[in-house]
């Protein structure tokens, strides 16, 4: 294989450092794609920009999304300000109830024959999935005390009792309490901020410290806490709780500060966010209000942050590690974090699961609109464009001048189905560069998109000028396919 020593490759994600003179590596609304080396590709890295959001059903009246759920039965019910929904495969939704109009999210398990909803009030819901109907849950014993979070593993519903560090469990395979199924965390008193099931552990996330229970079957407490492990990473947010895989997710804080994301490891956490992203969420107001959720489409398995008062997004690749951000348009043309905030996935492997066809689905934080996220749809609603941007690392000998000849940015577009080639078209790729490091910036400069047919068009810019430390950037919206390798300079070096 060749390869020119002017390549600009791109491996990484984002990470623009709090010092621009280390790095300035904006990902916005794209994600690095690893391409096997034993297929001997032109590039170690392809960047693909994120999925599309369809628009597949909108609530009979538009309120803040809290939640979209498959159930085991392959049933869809979402949460739509204080209205609980049933929404068949057809997308029709039917009112089942009502709760309290708040604007937090809520967390729904079902154990095959009865789901319960949570909103960290002391009040729950059931809904029965033979008919999905809905009732307040009633508990003549006392033990039910409402939830932040429920989870499920082994007939047993567990809840954490909010705002103490005591957690309980429903008696196995129902949807009722013994009041002697009650147990603390007790290494630390921090109270438990929320909790799950993972590989059948149930992980007790506290504000400032976890702990891991299993199923000992004993009486009448059926799980007891692992011996000898302590972790010492709580919760910053009680909502960005999210599992993935075999492995949980969420925003940790300790003893000695916060805030970093971090990921289970079997018994361990290990730390996922970079230096980079921790100096930016650690400059947003308000992080305790992080809402997370997780989605698997083509292989790429995303854990996406959502920050409400920061209006920020932020998603994490399982499979390379890599982090960018994600940014949806309001109507005005503003950015905003991404309208898709919950997800979930209906129809099964093979689709077609309880009469749904087989579709991600993401609902949006604003109305409760429900979308498809579909990589082959290249819009955000009806027609907002999804608009990528990428940075380039420095290009730098020693602090050298050097003249920029031309900059070629090796850019995949050409498949706008039903549009043949027309000249001046609408759809730009634009680049500018900085000479100081991604301080300041040039003027964009446009390159016109063609249509169908021109896959590998050369995208050229000449007239650069010379530098000592360059980066560049490129930025677009495109109704098709595209993607982005990276890009080749033609520099000449100087000797000062």
């Amino acid at each position: 294989m060749f390869q020119s020593e002017t390549l600009i490759p791109l491996t990484s994600g984002a990470y623009q450092a709090r010092g621009y003179v280390a790095d300035a590596l904006i990902c916005e609304n794209l994600f690095p794609e690893a391409n096997p080396q034993d297929t001997n590709p032109p590039v170690a890295v392809t960047h693909y920009p994120r999925e599309g959001e369809r628009p597949w059903s909108a609530p009979p009246n538009a309120a803040p999304g809290r939640g979209l759920f498959a159930l085991s039965n392959g049933n869809l019910i979402a949460v739509v300000g204080p209205s609980v929904y049933y929404v068949n495969p057809a997308g029709v939704w039917t009112l089942l109830g009502q709760i309290a109009n708040l604007p937090t999210p809520v967390s729904i398990k079902d154990n095959g024959n009865t789901a319960i909803l949570v909103d960290n009030t002391p009040n729950g819901y059931t809904i029965a999935l033979s008919n999905n109907a809905f009732a307040p849950l009633v508990d003549g014993t006392g033990t039910f005390v409402g939830a932040t979070r429920i989870a499920y593993s082994d007939t047993y519903f567990a809840l954490n009792a909010p705002g103490t560090n005591q957690w309980y469990v429903s008696n196995p395979l129902q949807a009722t309490f013994n009041i002697l199924q009650v147990a603390a965390k007790a290494t630390n008193p921090d109270p438990i901020e929320t909790l799950a099931f993972n590989v059948r552990q149930a992980w007790l996330i506290g504000s400032t410290s976890s702990e891991v229970w299993f199923l000992a079957g004993s009486t009448p407490f059926p799980y007891q806490e692992w011996p000898n492990i302590f972790i010492p990473y709580g919760c910053a947010a009680n909502y960005s709780l999210t599992q993935a895989d075999v492995d949980l997710f969420w925003l940790s804080r300790n003893f000695q500060g916060q805030v970093i994301a971090v990921k289970t490891h079997g018994l361990n956490i290990e730390r996922i966010t970079t230096s980079a992203l921790e100096y930016e969420w650690s400059n947003y107001p308000i992080v305790s209000d992080c809402i997370a959720s997780s989605f698997q489409q083509a292989g790429h398995t995303f854990i996406v942050f959502h920050f409400p008062t920061a209006n920020k997004s932020w998603g994490y690749d399982i499979q390379t590690k890599q982090w960018h951000r994600r940014i949806s348009l309001n109507a005005l043309g503003q950015q905003q974090r991404e309208n898709a905030t919950f997800y979930a996935s209906v129809g099964g492997p093979v689709g077609n699961f309880a009469g749904y066809a087989k579709m991600v689905l993401g609902q949006d934080w604003q109305t409760g609109q429900i979308y498809s996220l579909d990589p082959t749809y290249f819009f955000d609603g009806v027609a907002t464009p999804i608009i990528c941007r990428r940075t380039f690392p420095h290009l730098i000998s020693d602090m050298k001048e050097i003249t920029h000849v031309s900059f070629v940015a090796d850019f995949e577009a050409g498949e706008m189905p039903g549009v043949a080639e027309v000249k001046g078209s609408q759809y730009k790729l634009q680049m500018r560069y900085s000479n100081d490091g991604g301080n300041t910036w040039s003027p964009y400069r446009q390159k016109g998109l063609v249509t169908s047919g021109n896959y590998r068009r050369l995208m050229r810019w000449r007239g650069l000028g010379m530098a000592r430390d360059r980066v560049y950037e490129l930025l677009w919206s495109y109704p098709g396919k595209s993607a982005l390798q990276g890009a080749y300079v033609d520099p000449i070096k100087h000797g000062a």
